[in-house]
């Protein structure tokens, strides 16, 4: 799933963005984990349950990896190998800049 897919969902059934990732974290089998940031930190993130087994969950003030779209505020797609975002998974990470808010909310989806 993409950002945009979602955004589509959510238009569609008129919710916000937030409300449909959360659940959709609910009801997916991805490794898939969402969170807001600012300033290079992480405000906070809700993992989706299977990535929660995994391990695959963050704390609110963690700081994000230097190497992440996230920490530069900018919007796109990047593929992470090992060790960026997780130590046992290769991370592709989705991101978007609320200038509005001026947050970023990243979903991240685990291989």
């Amino acid at each position: 799933m993409s950002l945009s897919d979602l955004q589509v969902c959510a238009d569609r059934y008129d919710v916000s963005l937030t409300a449909l990732i959360l659940k959709w974290l609910d009801i997916t089998k991805q490794l898939s984990v969402f969170m807001y940031s600012i300033d290079g930190f992480i405000l906070w993130a809700k993992s989706s349950r299977h990535a929660f087994k995994e391990g695959l969950f963050f704390r609110s003030g963690d700081p994000l990896p230097d190497s992440s779209l996230a920490s530069k505020e900018s919007d796109g797609v990047k593929e992470h190998p090992l060790n960026i975002w997780s130590e046992d998974f290769c991370a592709k990470e989705k991101t978007f800049y609320v200038s509005k808010y001026d947050r970023v909310i990243t979903l991240i989806t685990f291989e």
